[in-house]
């Protein structure tokens, strides 16, 4: 070993701090992830909202507080702190406006609520698509990777023996095809890009739909639904290789699925999600008046009380498997 060598323990030391100092990036990074399907079904809410006709006070990427601001069109649109999400501002939910977001004919809210969970399906057939962009490359890579390989090794291979040739099979015979040439490989015709997506986005929400009701109905472990910590792990195990474009196509994929697995969790009929409230909207509108508002604010209070305590047990879930690991 030569004197001015690192020591083993020298270099074990360095990584590890260096494995220590990338911690914080994955865990943002991962949060990013989180943070952007979130907002992308919120972004959904926003625009249904707007094509409506109703008008929307805030939409912030983050919450708590504001980094950076902007007003466009008479909504505020802020860049928050803390990477976790992401939210839209109605009149009428945290404050009263000229129209109350309450005070909308019900086939609106029906829209801009409804285009959440759409949102959250067009998002995740588009990161989709870049997963299949991304594996492309990554196959492209490896493929190079390997001719590279091989023809470094043939240069330093030493020359081939000569060896009597095998005699050939006869024309037309099951080893040739017509006039000797080889017969073509059979293979299978991939789907276009677009079918793809479609038809891959479709399978992930259905399962995903199916495996929620699986849950529910107790015919499948809890295990298989993960909460915000156990999101962000997955995420980081993707990049815990490095950046490359296997690990790209990993996050695509992971994060179209979280999106997807957003749509349909929204979807369930439990106020304060989507599906309850859309839920809530038709009952109003089969009455044809607005519900009693001491029967609504036990409703909602009590789907609220109900999600709070899914989210606190799934999240201790999560941190007494990680302990576990």
């Amino acid at each position: 070993m030569e004197p001015n060598a690192p020591q083993p323990s020298m270099r074990r030391k360095r990584w590890t701090y260096w494995r220590l100092a990338k911690r914080p990036f994955k865990i943002l990074a991962a949060l990013l992830m989180l943070s952007a399907a979130v907002s992308a079904h919120e972004f959904g809410h926003l625009l249904a909202g707007k094509a409506v006709g109703i008008h929307a006070d805030r939409f912030s990427v983050g919450f708590g507080p504001v980094l950076f601001k902007t007003q466009i069109g008479g909504t505020e649109y802020c860049l928050s702190w803390i990477p976790a999400g992401g939210y839209v501002r109605f009149p009428g939910e945290a404050k009263q406006g000229e129209t109350p977001f309450k005070a909308q004919p019900v086939w609106k809210r029906l829209t801009a609520i409804g285009a959440g969970p759409i949102s959250s399906v067009l998002f995740a057939a588009l990161l989709f698509a870049a997963f299949a962009v991304f594996n492309k490359l990554d196959s492209a890579g490896q493929k190079k990777k390997k001719r590279q390989s091989a023809k470094n090794e043939s240069g330093n291979a030493p020359p081939p023996q000569k060896q009597n040739e095998p005699e050939s099979a006869p024309a037309g015979s099951a080893e040739n095809g017509p006039g000797g040439a080889p017969p073509p490989q059979k293979r299978n015709e991939p789907e276009s890009a677009p079918a793809g997506t479609v038809s891959m986005t479709a399978g992930i929400f259905k399962e995903t739909f199916a495996g929620i009701g699986r849950v529910i109905a107790r015919k499948e472990s809890t295990d298989s639904i993960s909460g915000p910590i156990g999101i962000v792990d997955m995420i980081q195990k993707e990049t815990t290789g490095g950046w490359s474009w296997s690990a790209l196509a990993g996050i695509c994929l992971l994060t179209g699925c979280v999106s997807v697995g957003l749509a349909a969790f929204n979807l369930l009929p439990i106020p304060p999600l989507d599906g309850g409230k859309m839920a809530l909207l038709l009952i109003e509108a089969g009455i044809g008046r607005p519900l009693n508002a001491t029967l609504l604010n036990v409703i909602e209070y009590a789907g609220m009380f109900a999600l709070v305590y899914f989210i606190f047990w799934i999240t201790g879930r999560d941190i007494r498997g990680k302990k576990k690991k």
